[in-house]
């Protein structure tokens, strides 16, 4: 009984930990958001949340699973040591620095070919580079249970770039804000930031900073490997969780993305409670599954579900209720999107039942599973994007992403029963 309550307190504390910084971050972004639809026209807003949209799918691609493959296997080198930690810091920055170059060079084509100026197109560059760095950074910090270092930058970043915004607007009677502000102010903030975060990450995990990348290779096939399985997953995140709003804004324009994007981030807010409690499962199943010990990581996915089903449920309930009132925060012409709101948020409950079964499959042996079956939601999205947005338009993305996310949380669960016998909802139990 007392290993049970201490398992619990532990995800509890964690997952509350993560969750503050997460919210904040999240609250952050929302009053950004609320900042600039205010002070930028729509068609700006628009083309700022589109570029973002290019640069996030990007970082998704660039760390290739690394950020993912550093949690599992970090976390478990902690309490098994089969590798020096050093050398698998090494091998993360080799790959991620050619990983960062080659994509760079991607990303900069596809804006030129989509018309995008040039100083636009290096922004972007500069940001994509800096986010993918604070992914690692993150992911390090998660694997050491470090939830301040792992999850603090995204506040810290948008609260500075909200003030300094706010600075410019002020002294500058006679400017009229536009995407170019806000692109400068951006890269200078985040690079300062995540490079400080950089540096603690590194100092409290008693890494050292000067790592000599002529490491060991005896593992670097059997890493390039699993890290590719990472890769391909975080890959066909990029299509679930970014497609909506590039397909918006390629489809239609990129004034309906902004629609899109606010009530995407506000539905989002219930997402982020999801993975707050998954960043501390994650650590937790991995070093369960290592030591063999699978009747404790039955009991950590059992609480992490009830914790999250029960956090979640009355929140979307009540941004449901006031969904206008919330929508008209940033502006009354982006009430359009109140239906939208509506079917991202209940979505969101439902998946807060069963969301554990991508993690459990991902930090055990069955992450070529989840794979296939995010990838086949990948397509399935973009088929319901492509006929949904023309006829249905905003809402008609919505729709695409609910049934997408729910028909791959479904099916992981269902696979993480069948497989591990260990059942990812709170209310059936594990077979174990």
């Amino acid at each position: 009984m007392n290993k049970k309550k201490n398992l619990f307190l532990i995800l509890l504390k964690g997952g509350s930990e993560s969750l503050f910084f997460k919210l904040s971050g999240a609250l952050a972004s929302l009053i950004l958001q609320l900042f600039l639809t205010r002070n930028l026209s729509s068609n700006d807003y628009g083309m700022y949340v589109y570029l973002l949209a290019w640069v996030n799918s990007f970082v998704m691609i660039s760390i290739l699973g690394i950020d993912k493959f550093i949690i599992k296997n970090l976390s478990s080198s902690i309490y098994k040591i089969y590798e020096k930690k050093e050398n698998l810091i090494a091998w993360s920055i080799k790959k991620l620095s050619l990983s960062i170059l080659l994509c760079s060079i991607i990303l900069a084509i596809i804006l030129y070919l989509n018309n995008i100026n040039s100083f636009y197109i290096l922004a972007s560059l500069f940001l994509f580079t800096v986010f993918s760095i604070r992914r690692v950074q993150s992911a390090i910090a998660q694997a050491y249970k470090y939830m301040s270092l792992a999850f603090a930058t995204e506040f810290i970043r948008k609260m500075l770039l909200l003030i300094a915004l706010s600075i410019l607007i002020y002294y500058s009677y006679n400017i009229d804000l536009n995407v170019k502000h806000i692109l400068i102010t951006e890269v200078l903030i985040s690079s300062v930031v995540i490079l400080v975060f950089l540096y603690y990450t590194f100092h409290y995990s008693n890494i050292n900073i000067k790592i000599n990348l002529v490491f060991n290779n005896i593992k670097s096939k059997e890493w390039n490997k699993a890290s590719l399985l990472f890769f391909w997953v975080a890959s066909v995140h990029v299509v679930l969780n970014q497609s909506d709003i590039i397909m918006l804004g390629m489809l239609e324009s990129p004034k309906k993305s902004g629609y899109y994007n606010i009530v995407y981030l506000i539905s989002n807010t219930l997402g982020l409670i999801l993975m707050a409690v998954n960043a501390i499962l994650a650590p937790i199943i991995s070093e369960a599954y290592t030591s063999n010990d699978i009747k404790k990581l039955g009991k950590a996915v059992r609480y992490a579900s009830l914790i999250s089903f029960f956090v979640v449920m009355p929140v979307a309930v009540l941004f449901m209720i006031y969904r206008e009132f919330i929508i008209s925060l940033f502006g009354s012409e982006y009430l359009v999107a109140s239906e939208a709101l509506n079917i991202l948020l209940f979505s969101q409950i439902f998946i807060s039942a069963i969301n554990t079964g991508s993690i459990i499959l991902s930090m055990t042996e069955y992450v070529s599973l989840t794979a296939k079956i995010i990838s086949l939601s990948a397509i399935l999205n973009i088929i319901l994007n492509v006929v949904l947005i023309p006829l249905y338009g905003i809402t008609g993305a919505a729709i695409s992403y609910a049934i997408c996310t729910i028909f791959w949380n479904l099916s992981l669960g269902y696979y993480s029963y069948n497989h591990l016998n260990i059942s990812p909802v709170f209310f059936i139990k594990s077979n174990i």
